[in-house]
């Protein structure tokens, strides 16, 4: 069948979009990798937040979401995920990051007690790396996605970060504008 929309906003890698569209990208973007360990604890978190980042030059992870922060402990048990970037010549194995990970969180003593690894997943083309002089090639390819009518979102070309709670707070605000309207 067909559908129709006002608008489609796209969130995926920019050669995936131009793929669909049947567009032949003339310029190759690069990309990280980002692995996502899923752990449960049978122990302490000594943080607050929902996410802990990490700006130390140690460790090979960036961020840890904390579920048990938004929705309680099981069983007296938290559940987080960790996210590590997986640079092209990274040949570590998960069995290594997921080492490297527990004993550095522990080493700052942000954790403490028994690491459960529940799973774990790749996603190939997670951050867009952009590469000093290659602006313009990277905004040509963004243009024809949007001259297809498509809008970007995300990380992919955007150049802004939104934390989450300004998105949490603009959606609450969104969802009361239309509410009103409705």
């Amino acid at each position: 069948g067909t559908e129709q929309f006002d608008r489609v906003i796209s969130t995926i890698p920019i050669p995936s979009v131009l793929e669909c569209l049947g567009i032949q990208p003339t310029f190759k973007l690069r990309y990280l990798k980002l692995l996502s360990l899923f752990y449960r604890l049978r122990g302490q978190v000594g943080y607050n937040g929902a996410f802990l980042y990490n700006f130390t030059p140690d460790g090979p992870w960036k961020r840890i979401t904390t579920f048990s922060k938004y929705f309680g402990e099981q069983r007296g048990d938290h559940y987080f995920t960790v996210e590590c970037t997986v640079p092209d010549n990274d040949q570590s194995s998960v069995a290594e990051k997921q080492h490297d990970f527990e004993e550095h969180i522990q080493r700052l003593g942000l954790m403490r007690g028994t690491f459960h690894r529940e799973g774990e997943t790749t996603t190939a083309n997670a951050y867009p790396i952009f590469e000093q002089g290659k602006g313009e090639s990277i905004r040509k390819l963004r243009q024809l996605v949007l001259d297809s009518g498509i809008e970007i979102a995300g990380r992919q070309g955007q150049f802004r970060y939104i934390p989450s709670a300004v998105v949490a707070k603009e959606s609450h605000q969104l969802a009361a504008q239309t509410r009103a309207v409705a």
